[in-house]
């Protein structure tokens, strides 16, 4: 198990005295033989914070443990971790057998029992077919598995993955993810990876840490972060094509609560409390909660059609208050451009955030 505890990593400048907090009191644990992505922009402090348990950067408060054991000033060599680096980093002059057998060079592993243990690992990560190739002969998909089963063969307790993907084009990420999700659950280290990407971190990991300006605002599974996002941040962080966004007024009209922005008035879920009517709130609807109906209190125009092949991404704009709005229509609707039509939000995907409160969706302020 990994736990930070109110880690923090502060850069000051000798010039002028500033601070800048790269990563301001991360609390996170990792059980054993999970995978765990850290997500964010770029800026929000996620490698900081891998290269923390690497231990290549030393928090300036805080406290790191492996198990029971605390690894603030044990060097990143004592951690028992591997290592795989966007850069892949592999030797270019060595051949794919030493690439995988140098770590177990460095330990002093005889060379005969070092390159045993790199054609088992070889074999595990499915590439020993290319055990006497250079690196130049290889695809960045091959090369990427030659740095990975580098980071294995000394079996690490922990396997950190620093954006692994990110040098590759979209269909070879495809596959290299996979593979990486399949390798660590037939191994069952405990991994790390940072990436950026929300669709890499939903689709390989058990649970995501987002972060922003150097704290986590939500750790969570990826299915209760697109479907319970905590905040404004998170809810508008992921997902593909975004959230839509309205700022309004909950009201109530007789024991029915609803949501009014700019002439538009949208029923709510029974269950709100009612010390949020007439607060100013945001509401958020994913672009696939959206649906067309032949009556509504939202009327829109339609103003361009995308066409992703088994749907279709329309972009509306309300008849009044001009608020734009996104949603997904079967590939066989025949929308057309100009046209005025009315929309329904799905009650139970609607969210409601509190922008005073931090943008907290206010179901977990209750």
């Amino acid at each position: 198990m990994i736990q930070l505890k109110n880690i923090a990593k502060i850069y000051r400048n000798s010039k002028t005295k500033e601070e800048t907090r790269a990563v301001d009191g991360v609390d996170l644990e990792i059980k054993k033989g999970e995978f765990i992505a850290l997500l964010g922009p770029s800026g929000c402090g996620k490698t900081t914070t891998l290269m923390m348990i690497a231990g290549l950067i030393r928090p300036t408060d805080g406290e790191i443990y492996f198990g029971d054991k605390l690894v603030n000033y044990l060097e990143p060599k004592d951690r028992n971790i591997g290592m795989v680096f966007q850069s892949y980093a592999i030797y270019p002059h060595l051949k794919v057998k030493d690439n995988i057998a140098f770590p177990l060079r460095e330990r002093g592993m005889s060379k005969k029992e070092a390159y045993e243990k790199a054609k088992a690992m070889a074999k595990t990560l499915q590439i020993e077919q290319l055990f006497e190739r250079k690196p130049s002969q290889l695809s960045g998909g091959q090369q990427q598995r030659v740095a990975i089963a580098r980071a294995l063969v000394k079996n690490p307790d922990i396997l950190l993955l620093d954006e692994p993907m990110s040098n590759l084009d979209a269909r070879l990420k495809l596959d290299v993810r996979d593979e990486i999700r399949e390798i660590q659950q037939r191994i069952g280290v405990t991994t790390v990876i940072v990436t950026h990407d929300q669709e890499e971190a939903q689709a390989i990991a058990d649970r995501v840490a987002v972060l922003d300006k150097g704290k986590i605002q939500q750790f969570d599974t990826p299915l209760n972060l697109y479907h319970k996002p905590r905040n404004y941040f998170v809810a508008n962080f992921l997902g593909s094509p975004p959230m839509n966004f309205i700022d309004g007024v909950l009201t109530k009209k007789g024991s029915h609560k609803q949501f009014e922005s700019k002439g538009m008035i949208l029923p709510l879920k029974d269950g709100l409390p009612d010390k949020y009517i007439g607060k100013s709130l945001r509401l958020g609807i994913r672009p696939h909660d959206i649906k067309i109906v032949e009556q509504s209190h939202c009327q829109v125009k339609i103003e361009l059609l995308e066409y992703l092949g088994h749907s279709v991404l329309t972009k509306a704009v309300s008849t009044e208050g001009n608020i734009t709005l996104r949603f997904i229509q079967d590939g066989g609707i025949n929308s057309s451009l100009g046209e005025v039509c009315y929309l329904e939000f799905i009650k139970e995907k609607i969210h409601l955030f509190d922008m005073d409160q931090k943008g907290i969706n206010i179901e977990y302020l209750d």
